[in-house]
């Protein structure tokens, strides 16, 4: 099994693909990762955000949270599957963060959390719940990422209410030059002017209870801090 983390996964699959194409016995050239800095002291609202970001007491027990990731690869799921893959990047604004669980850190939680206004917060959460049966699959080409990666979405099992709307999807993702299958549910919300998305993914059943758990904690922090 590939353990499945921010570190590992992620490495390998922001690999260029010249270096993935390397002969044997040719050195590659290390890649330095490319690492999102912190929101400057300039941009209160970043940094507001940021704060509101689940912390190590908010999380289901087990996970711990990572230093700032890589890039986007997981945070950008949400836009994409809201959009069925049509190059959707995280929006402008979006702060996100990501936890992982286990001795090799099998099970990752992303939350990523924007404050768009109201009526974006829920046309961005409408497109999710609307997702399904229109889009049931799409793939990531290669290109800026070397190896293509492949969704297929799936009804989640039943949607909880959380904040003023919700709505939540199933989803496997497959790395076919892995041979790796992922499996991750996602859930949406909007609370007043921000949106928040917590998923979990892990080649294992993600456990629903410890995902509903912390999209619940996620959306209760942003109604608090209205």
């Amino acid at each position: 099994m590939i353990a499945l983390t921010a570190t590992t996964l992620a490495a390998v699959l922001t690999l260029p693909a010249a270096a993935l194409a390397a002969q044997p016995g040719e050195p590659s050239r290390p890649v330095a990762a490319t690492v999102l800095p912190p929101p400057p002291p300039d941009e209160p609202a970043g940094e507001r955000l940021t704060a509101l970001l689940l912390a190590a007491g908010d999380l289901p027990t087990g996970f711990k949270p990572q230093t700032s990731p890589a890039d986007d690869l997981f945070a950008r799921i949400p836009s994409e599957i809201a959009a069925c893959g049509t190059g959707a990047r995280v929006p402008a604004g979006t702060v996100y963060r990501e936890y992982v669980r286990g001795p090799g850190d099998e099970e990752l939680l992303i939350e990523t959390l924007a404050e768009p206004g109201a009526a974006a917060a829920r046309a961005t959460v409408a497109k999710i719940a609307g997702v399904l049966p229109g889009c049931t699959s799409f793939t990531r080409a290669a290109g800026e990422l070397p190896m293509e990666l492949r969704f297929a979405l799936t009804p989640y099992p039943k949607a909880p209410k959380i904040g003023d709307a919700s709505a939540a999807v199933s989803f496997v993702m497959t790395v076919p030059t892995m041979s790796l299958t992922v499996k991750g549910r996602l859930l949406a919300a909007a609370a007043g002017k921000a949106q928040v998305t917590v998923m979990l993914m892990t080649e294992a059943d993600p456990r629903t209870a410890d995902l509903e758990a912390a999209a619940r904690t996620a959306a209760g922090k942003l109604a608090v801090s209205r």
